[in-house]
C-alpha cells in the first residue's frame, strides 16, 4: 500500500471517529478551536483511576488523545510518563504546548499517528491504556479490547469512555446504528477476561449543557469559516445538524458511560 492510499484510509477512519465528512478534515481544527477537551473531562477521567493507582504504576497510553488534556492531567497528578497518540497533527501541536505550559513536557510524549498503525509497532506494556471518545477502533469492543490488552501489564487497567443504546431505544430508528445495548457492551468489554471495576453513567442534564455549549461554539466558527470556504457550506451545515441531533438523543436514545477495566488474564 502506497502512502497516498494509506493516508486516504486514515482520513476516512478519522472522519468516522470525528463524525464528519472527510472534506472537513483540513478545517476541523479551526471548527473545534474553542473546545479544549475533545475526549472528555481530564479531571473526571483521572478521578476515576485514582482509587486504583499504586506507587508502582508509572506509565500510560492515551489513544486518540486529542488536545492532550487527559495525558497532561495524568502526568501532573501521578507523575506518570504518558504517550499520547492522535492522527490530527494540529491537535498534537496543542497537546505539546499544553504539556509545556503545565510543566510536564519531560513526562509527556505526543505522537501524530493513526492508532492501529501506532499499536502495530508498539512493543511496550504500560500500566494504563486510555481510549476516550474514540470508539471501537478495531471493529467491535471485543476486538478492540483484545488488541489493547496486549499493551497492558497484568493487573493493569484500561479506561474506556463511550456509550450504549438505552434499553427502550428502537434500534431500527437510532441515528448511530453502530451502538449496542448495555448488556452487549458489557459482554464485549469483558470477553477476554477483563473485570469491570468501575462504571460511571454520565448525567444527561450535564451532557446536554456541555454539548449545547460546544455546538454553539462550533456553529459560530462554521459561520465565520463559510465566508472564506463557501464550497464547504453544505458539509458544514450537515456537520452542525449532526452535532445538534446528537445533543438531542444523548440521554434519550443513548447513554454515555465510562468504564475502568482491570486486565486479569495476561
Amino acid at each position: 500500500m502506497d502512502d497516498s492510499t494509506r493516508q486516504a484510509e486514515w482520513d476516512d477512519d478519522i472522519a468516522v471517529a470525528m463524525e464528519c465528512d472527510p472534506a472537513l478534515l483540513p478545517v476541523l481544527p479551526e471548527l473545534l478551536a474553542d473546545i479544549d477537551d475533545l475526549s472528555g473531562s481530564p479531571t473526571s477521567c483521572v478521578d476515576l483511576l485514582q482509587p486504583f493507582v499504586t506507587p508502582a504504576m508509572r506509565s500510560a497510553l492515551d489513544l486518540g488523545c486529542g488536545k492532550g488534556g487527559i495525558a497532561v492531567e495524568l502526568a501532573k497528578r501521578f507523575g506518570w510518563h504518558v504517550h499520547g497518540v492522535d492522527a490530527m497533527q494540529p491537535f498534537i501541536e496543542v497537546a505539546r504546548a499544553r504539556a509545556e505550559r503545565e510543566g510536564v513536557t519531560e513526562r509527556c510524549v505526543f505522537e501524530d499517528n493513526e492508532i492501529r498503525t501506532f499499536l502495530s509497532s508498539f512493543r511496550e506494556k504500560v500500566d494504563v491504556v486510555i481510549l476516550s471518545s474514540v470508539g471501537p477502533v478495531f471493529g467491535d469492543y471485543k476486538s478492540t479490547i483484545g488488541a489493547l490488552r496486549e499493551h497492558v501489564i497484568r493487573d493493569g487497567f484500561m479506561l474506556i469512555d463511550d456509550a450504549h443504546l438505552n434499553s427502550e431505544t428502537d434500534r431500527e430508528k437510532v441515528v448511530y446504528p453502530g451502538y449496542v445495548g448495555r448488556d452487549e457492551m458489557l459482554r464485549q468489554l469483558t470477553a477476554h477476561g477483563e473485570e469491570i471495576v468501575k462504571e460511571v453513567i454520565a448525567a444527561p442534564e450535564r451532557l446536554l449543557r456541555i454539548n449545547q455549549r460546544n455546538t454553539a461554539l462550533i456553529r459560530k466558527r462554521a459561520e465565520a469559516l463559510v465566508h472564506s470556504r463557501p464550497e464547504l457550506s453544505g458539509v458544514l451545515e450537515q456537520y452542525i445538524a449532526r452535532q445538534e441531533h446528537e445533543t438531542e438523543v444523548l440521554g434519550r436514545e443513548v447513554t454515555c458511560a465510562t468504564w475502568v477495566l482491570r486486565v486479569r488474564s495476561l
